[in-house]
């Protein structure tokens, strides 16, 4: 293998051997913190009969999020739920098998294949539905440095960071908008002369199309819904783990509960391993050692928890992929 080649393969695969870095210093740091012997023991007393609802409140998370990305989409014809579920569920799927969210392209791929859409315009209201978590992040975060003023610093900085990309995205989106399509088409065009012919050519339609998919934020009664929706969505979720963490053992409040999924919400823009596993472990664990949560039963109350969202993105994504049409438009729209 010559020097070109190595080093292309490493500029390729930078951001998964980083990730790869990050969970298993992780999981090195985590395991400095309990013994082995202390984590069995701590299994063999979870209560697996508290875990019964679990599955129905994993698949009401999974049911509120494609509803609500079935909001972000302006398309005619609507698309459907299904269509917006076995998409989302696919990608899902894949950013546990693959690195650097994969899943996200896969999902994007699938609903523009199955509901013949513009890539780009998919693409955006992905985008459009990053935002609107990075602003409900922010405004949860805002409550929980008030209610938890003696935060670790290293809380403190992920919450000024989460900050300053959720506000630059916001002025960003605000900004795109005012521009208007026609405004950003000239200056597309006037970039298109220095771009090979081929791109010049599709920088046009890519524009109006990220655009439309930007609309939704802009809408008062969708903006109304989905803001209704994310709301539901962090509530399934808080509710999730104030379950997994009563199975161990752990009495953790709602409020404290939606702390831990603040902190690994925030954790989520790390680059790690695909699945996140060991950035998941330690900064739960983390954060339920500053509730009062400490030792085996904060480790297994988070391997837990992580375990069960894995299962049920894998075995939905499954079935949603053995399932999938095979030709576009297969899939019932609203």
């Amino acid at each position: 293998m010559t020097t070109g080649t190595k080093f292309g393969w490493l500029q390729r695969h930078l951001v998964t051997l980083i990730g790869l870095m990050v969970s298993a210093a992780a999981l090195v740091l985590l395991g400095r913190t309990v013994t082995w012997a202390e984590v069995v023991r701590a299994l063999v007393d979870v209560e697996l009969v508290t875990l019964w609802p679990v599955p129905f409140i994993l698949l009401l998370g999974f049911a509120l999020r494609a509803l609500r990305w079935q909001a972000l989409i302006e398309h005619t014809p609507a698309i459907g739920f299904r269509g917006c579920f076995n998409a989302m569920m696919q990608g899902y799927l894949f950013n546990t098998l693959l690195p650097a969210r994969a899943g996200d392209l896969v999902r994007t791929l699938e609903l523009a294949r199955t509901q013949q859409m513009s890539r780009t315009k998919v693409l955006a209201t992905l985008v459009t539905e990053k935002i609107v978590d990075l602003g409900s992040v922010l405004v949860i975060l805002s409550g929980v440095l008030l209610a938890y003023p003696a935060l670790p610093d290293w809380l403190g900085a992920a919450g000024i960071v989460i900050g300053t990309i959720s506000g630059g995205l916001l002025v960003v989106t605000i900004a795109l908008h005012l521009a208007g399509g026609d405004r950003l088409v000239v200056l597309t065009n006037t970039a298109g002369r220095i771009l090979p012919p081929a791109l010049a050519v599709r920088l046009e339609p890519m524009t109006r199309a990220g655009l439309e998919g930007l609309n939704p934020l802009f809408a008062p009664a969708r903006l109304g819904i989905v803001s209704v929706l994310t709301g539901a969505i962090w509530s399934v979720e808080v509710f999730l783990v104030h379950q997994v963490a009563q199975a161990c053992g752990v009495d953790l409040s709602l409020g404290n509960a939606l702390f831990v999924l603040l902190v690994l919400a925030n954790v989520s823009m790390l680059p790690a391993s695909p699945g996140m596993i060991g950035t998941y472990e330690f900064f739960g664990v983390m954060a339920l050692n500053i509730v009062g949560v400490i030792g085996a039963k904060a480790v297994v109350t988070i391997v837990t928890l992580h375990a069960i969202t894995i299962a049920g993105a894998v075995v939905i994504g499954i079935v949603c992929v053995a399932l999938r049409p095979s030709t576009p438009n297969a899939q019932e729209h609203a």
